[in-house]
C-alpha cells in the first residue's frame, strides 16, 4: 500500500538520483577530455559543482580560428598646400601650415589640399579601414569647428594651386575640431574606396570650414614642418586561389606506320598453244595372197 511515508521517501529519493546520474555524466565527459575536475564541497542540501581547470575546454569543443590581422601602411603627403579666397591668385605651396580659415571682417575663406601616393598598396588590396590625421598646430575664435575632409575632382600642383585654380571638392566625412593642439582624425574608408575600386582618380583630398558660420582659423602642420599629414591604411592582401595541379598526362610513343612500296605489275604470261603431236600412220600389213594349186601341207 502506498502511503504517504513512501510518497516522502520517493521525493527524496528523486533529486539524490538525478545528481547521482548527472555526477556520473560529467565525470565520463571530463575522463573522455583528460581532465580532472575539481569538486567543491556543496552546501548542505545542494548538489556539488564541478570546475574545469584553468584554460582548459570541454571536450567537443573546437578551438576558435584565430582572425588575421590587417597590415598597416602608413603613408606621408607627397604634396601638400593651402588656398586663400583674398589673395585668389597666390600660391603657399612651401608654407609650413595649412589653413582651415574664415577670416575675421571680409570672411575670406581658406582651404588645405593634401595628396598621398597608393602605390605601395598591393594589387588587388582589400580595404579594411582608413584614417586621414592632421595636427593641429594653432586655432583662434570659435571653441569648435566642422571640419570636411572631400575628395579633390581635379589635378592640381603644389606649386601652381591657387584658389582661383582649385579643383573642386566631393565632401566625404567631417569631424568636429576644438582648440586643443594635437592630431586630429578623419575617416577616410570611403574616400580611398573612391580611389582603389570606385573608378576616380588619386587627386588627393581637401579641408575646408563652413561657409556660414561665424569666423573661426585652425591650423594644421604640413609636410615642410614636423609631424605631417597621414594617410593609414589598413588592409589584407587577396587570398591566393588554390591551382589544381593535373599528373602529367603519359606521352604516346609514335608507332612507325608502314610504308607501302608499289609492287610491279606482272606481265601476262603467253596462253600456251597445243601443238599436235602426229600419230604414227599404222604400217599396212600385206596379207598373202593363197594361190590356188599351191598347197602347202596345214
Amino acid at each position: 500500500m502506498f502511503t504517504s511515508e513512501s510518497a516522502s521517501r520517493c521525493r527524496f529519493a528523486l533529486p539524490v538520483l538525478l545528481i547521482v546520474v548527472g555526477l556520473l555524466l560529467t565525470t565520463t565527459a571530463l575522463a573522455a577530455a583528460n581532465l580532472q575536475p575539481s569538486v567543491s564541497s556543496p552546501a548542505a542540501g545542494s548538489a556539488p559543482s564541478f570546475a574545469l581547470p584553468q584554460g582548459a575546454r570541454p571536450a567537443g569543443l573546437r578551438a576558435p580560428i584565430p582572425t588575421p590581422a590587417p597590415e598597416v601602411l602608413t603613408l606621408g603627403a607627397i604634396i601638400d598646400t593651402y588656398i586663400d579666397e583674398e589673395l585668389s591668385n597666390s600660391n603657399f605651396g612651401g608654407s609650413a601650415r595649412l589653413h582651415v580659415d574664415k577670416l575675421f571682417e571680409f570672411g575670406y575663406r581658406r582651404r588645405s589640399l593634401v595628396e598621398f601616393d597608393l602605390s605601395g598598396l598591393p594589387p588587388n588590396a582589400i580595404l579594411h579601414k582608413a584614417t586621414f590625421r592632421a595636427y593641429l598646430d594653432e586655432a583662434f575664435d570659435l571653441e569648435s569647428v566642422n571640419v570636411t575632409m572631400g575628395r579633390n575632382s581635379a589635378n592640381w600642383t603644389e606649386y601652381g594651386a591657387t584658389w582661383a585654380n582649385r579643383p573642386s571638392c566631393t565632401a566625404k566625412t567631417t569631424v568636429a575640431v576644438g582648440t586643443g593642439d594635437g592630431w586630429v582624425s578623419w575617416n577616410a574608408f570611403n574616400l580611398v574606396h573612391d580611389w582603389l575600386d570606385g573608378g576616380y582618380a588619386n587627386e588627393g583630398l581637401c579641408l575646408y570650414g563652413p561657409a556660414d558660420s561665424d569666423f573661426y582659423q585652425r591650423r594644421f602642420r604640413s609636410r615642410e614642418s614636423a609631424r605631417p599629414p597621414e594617410l593609414v591604411i589598413e588592409f589584407y592582401r587577396p587570398t591566393p586561389t588554390p591551382t589544381r595541379t593535373l599528373p602529367p598526362s603519359r606521352t604516346p610513343t609514335a608507332t612507325r606506320t608502314p610504308t607501302i612500296t608499289p609492287t610491279g605489275t606482272l606481265s601476262p604470261s603467253a596462253t600456251p598453244t597445243a601443238t599436235l603431236t602426229p600419230s604414227r600412220t599404222p604400217t599396212v600389213t600385206r596379207t598373202p595372197t593363197v594361190t590356188a594349186g599351191s598347197c602347202t601341207s596345214l
